[in-house]
């Protein structure tokens, strides 16, 4: 069992949110590749894959990848990426253990970066506390110059601890 990042989202995200969280997730791969962060396609090898209408898709390279993270703009029913989510209708759930490899930051910071542009469409969950967050929330805060505030992990009415502004 690896250290494990997760969400729930909405099956059919915003076409025009998703395509500004797509920009800015390459703004994330791009700078973490330039402090010589590995980062690549799915498979751990090729390029990552920022399509603005259709995924963000990318792991770690070569030794450093673990599994693969996926966000589609739209799921399709029976997807071996997701599963219906029993404790919220109409919320998909999803996955992606970093072990604490070299591209969790990126992970992190492109939830990060979902959450800002899609809002209670996507929630996001964690083996993290919000101290393993606060270097992700503060670079997606950079990038995306804005400000979370304080955020926790909080039972978002489905019995599932996701993260948001605290009360």
């Amino acid at each position: 069992m690896g250290y494990t990042h997760s969400w729930r989202r909405e099956r059919d995200l915003d076409a025009t949110k998703f395509a500004a969280a797509v920009e800015d997730c390459g703004r994330v791969l791009a700078l973490e590749h330039s402090k010589g962060v590995g980062i690549a396609g799915p498979m751990g090898d090729g390029v990552a894959e920022l399509e603005p209408l259709g995924v963000i898709a990318f792991n770690g390279k070569g030794d450093d990848s673990y599994e693969s993270f996926v966000v589609e703009r739209v799921v399709e029913p029976g997807s071996r990426l997701h599963g219906l989510d029993e404790g919220l209708e109409g919320m998909e759930f999803a996955f992606c253990k970093t072990a604490h490899r070299p591209y969790d930051l990126a992970v992190m910071t492109c939830l990060m970066v979902l959450k800002h542009h899609l809002g209670r469409a996507i929630r996001i969950g964690s083996d993290g506390g919000i101290d393993d967050w606060l270097p992700a929330i503060g670079l997606a805060e950079v990038l995306l110059d804005v400000k979370f505030g304080t955020l926790e992990f909080a039972d978002d009415g489905g019995g599932w601890q996701s993260l948001e502004p605290a009360a």
